[in-house]
Order: C-alpha cells, then sequence, then structure tokens
C-alpha cells in the first residue's frame, strides 16, 4: 500500500472542509513536521501551507491529490527562513521548485547561491557606492525625510540580488548615513 503524503491528505480536506475549518485543517496537516524541527514556527508553517501551497496548487490547476512534496522539505526552507538563512522572497521561488519536484531546498539554496550574505565589508562597500550614485536622495536623507530610506533598502537589496538581510541593511545603511552628516 502506499504511504501517504500528509500535505496531499490535508489539502483534500481542506478543499472539501467548510471555509471556516481550513485553517485548523492546515495546521494539523503541518504542525507534526514543524514540531520536529526546533527553529520551525507551527504557526508560520502552517501560514505557509495556507498561502503558498494553495496558491500553488490552484495556480497549477492540480487536485489536491496531486500534491506529492515531502512535509520535510517544506519545514526545511522554513527554519532557513526562521534563522535567516535565506530570504522570504528567495524562500518562496524556492518553495515553487520543492512544489513541482520535491527538491532538497537546502541543496537547491546551496546549489543557486541564494542563501542571505552576511558579508558586512561587501554591503558596506555597496551601500556606499549606492550613496555616492544617488547624492539627491541621500541629501533628502540627510535632510530628515525617512521615507527616502525605502529606496535605498531597496537599491541595496537589488544590488545583493535579495541575499541580504534587511536587518542588517537597514543597520549598516542607518550607520553609512550617520558618517555623512
Amino acid at each position: 500500500m502506499a504511504k501517504k503524503n500528509p500535505i496531499a491528505a490535508a489539502a483534500k480536506k481542506m478543499a472539501a472542509a467548510p471555509v471556516s475549518n481550513n485553517t485548523v485543517e492546515a495546521e494539523a496537516a503541518v504542525k507534526a513536521e514543524a514540531k520536529k524541527k526546533p527553529a520551525a514556527n507551527a504557526k508560520k508553517t502552517a501560514n505557509w501551507f495556507m498561502g503558498e501551497v494553495l496558491r500553488l496548487t490552484k495556480d497549477k490547476a492540480m487536485d489536491p491529490e496531486q500534491v506529492s512534496f515531502s512535509p520535510k522539505h517544506l519545514a526545511d526552507l522554513l527554519v532557513m527562513v526562521e534563522k535567516s538563512e535565506v530570504s522570504p522572497q528567495n524562500a518562496k521561488k524556492v518553495f515553487e521548485k520543492v512544489f513541482e519536484e520535491d527538491i532538497d531546498p537546502v541543496a537547491y539554496i546551496e546549489e543557486h547561491g541564494l542563501k542571505i550574505v552576511e558579508d558586512t565589508g561587501l554591503l558596506e562597500e555597496i551601500i556606499n557606492r549606492i550613496l555616492d550614485a544617488n547624492p539627491g536622495p541621500l541629501s533628502e536623507l540627510l535632510g530628515g525625510k525617512d521615507k527616502v530610506m525605502g529606496f535605498f533598502v531597496g537599491q541595496i537589496m537589488k544590488e545583493m540580488k535579495g541575499k541580504a538581510n534587511p536587518a542588517s541593511v537597514r543597520e549598516t545603511l542607518m550607520k553609512e548615513v550617520e558618517k555623512r552628516k
């Protein structure tokens, strides 16, 4: 007898369940795997299930029985997000591959260079280059327009291809801006 996939079983239950039971069904399906991973938050896992699994099932016009990725792969990916080893945006891209091909997300992230970069020297270099290349927005930021901070964070994240920790970007950016005051 074939081993049942708990994700497929939960998706099937959710498709047939009344709307009010959807969250309960999803949490029951994924919490067991999340509990095995100390850094995996069961609520976040359930939110990913509700958001990403159901979105992809719908986008790909799949029947819930066709969902066949390993719950361990979802938990491994979410542990990496929780530990800030991969950005949530890149994690969603990786999850599409997990969903389609049931790949090991840890290996995929390593192979494709998607792990968050914590090289402060590189980050400072990029921040200074972007600040120097944008004197107008920099003068606005120095003048107290905090909304411009989002522009710079976006430019830095773009340059780093989403592989920088946004909190580290903000912190380092603030330090570099303070030096220029």
